[in-house]
């Protein structure tokens, strides 16, 4: 009699008994030996083994409205990296707050903004480009973001905002918040609203305008055509000035793929895109995939700066 057997406390899950053939001879209880493996531990290299899965994630313009056509653009994408032999998830993770996902050594890709990548993750990721946007005023890759007043407030210019409540969505968000300030920097000093809210969101930070909870925001151009077409808020707001055009947010994979892994995911990103079905191409604007190099987002560090020296 040979063979080998596993026993599990169901109980605890504390132990597991492995029992193997010994190749002298005499009774069963004799031939066989004992190797108890700590349950913790087996499940821990469980764990290790399942999280070498790549994570991929879209999250930046991910509203429900256009979440079909952004799966629709994740299987083409998927498709193009099957394609150039790259392993990806079927499915887009919306699961994993995005700061984890942004760290994780398992990252294939995620879409990022520009101001965390320039302060946070330069040493952790690597970035493969942006997308392009089919947006008046957006040069291929790069973005900016519209400034946006109640449609009944007699503001024009933004030289006329001093002492108003601003909509921030995200201190650490370059369109939001630092894209604003660096418009101020270049004709104040110091501080130059009266309060600043926090919103979570460009969504938010345009219903708080339109609500009257705040006065000014800055909306990133992307989310801005997103909102005009699916937001009932942006009927009661209205567009004076928009901020300096700056690199689109940053598709970024992990630090460990080598230069050869970052050309076929660029290449499949930009067959991808252009494959890409017309009706979801149009619903979420996108023209193609533009490959950008990491000193291409050094202009938002000079911006951090600038503002930096105002203040």
């Amino acid at each position: 009699m040979t063979g080998c057997g596993m026993v599990v406390d169901d109980r605890h899950m504390q132990s597991v008994l492995y029992v193997f053939p010994l190749a002298d001879g005499g009774s069963m209880s004799d031939r066989r030996r004992r190797c108890v493996i700590d349950h913790n531990s087996r499940r821990a290299m469980n764990h290790s083994t399942q999280d070498l899965s790549p994570i991929a994630q879209l999250p930046m313009y991910d509203w429900p409205e256009v979440r079909s056509a952004t799966n629709t653009l994740w299987r083409s994408i998927a498709m193009a990296f099957a394609r150039h032999r790259v392993a990806a998830p079927k499915v887009l993770d919306r699961s994993i707050p995005v700061a984890k996902v942004w760290r994780s050594p398992n990252l294939l890709l995620a879409q990022t903004c520009g101001l965390p990548y320039v302060r946070h993750l330069r040493d952790t990721v690597r970035v493969l480009g942006a997308m392009a946007y089919d947006l008046p005023g957006c040069r291929a890759g790069d973005y900016h973001s519209v400034l946006v007043v109640h449609q009944a407030a007699g503001i024009s210019e933004l030289k006329a905002c001093r002492g108003v409540r601003v909509a921030i969505n995200s201190e650490d968000s370059y369109s939001g918040c630092l894209a604003l300030d660096r418009q101020i920097a270049a004709f104040c000093e110091g501080p130059f609203f009266g309060e600043r809210i926090p919103t979570g969101s460009h969504r938010q930070s345009i219903r708080a305008v339109a609500r009257g909870i705040a006065d000014l925001a800055a909306i990133d151009c992307v989310t801005w055509a997103l909102a005009c077409k699916h937001e009932p808020a942006t009927e009661r707001v209205r567009v004076i000035g928009t901020t300096n055009s700056r690199p689109g947010l940053p598709l970024i994979t992990s630090r460990l793929r080598s230069d050869a892994d970052c050309e076929a995911l660029q290449t499949a990103l930009e067959e991808a895109v252009a494959q890409l079905e017309r009706s979801s191409r149009d619903a979420l604007r996108l023209l193609a995939f533009v490959r950008k190099k990491e000193t291409d987002y050094d202009c938002i560090v000079a911006d951090e700066q600038r503002v930096a020296q105002s203040l």
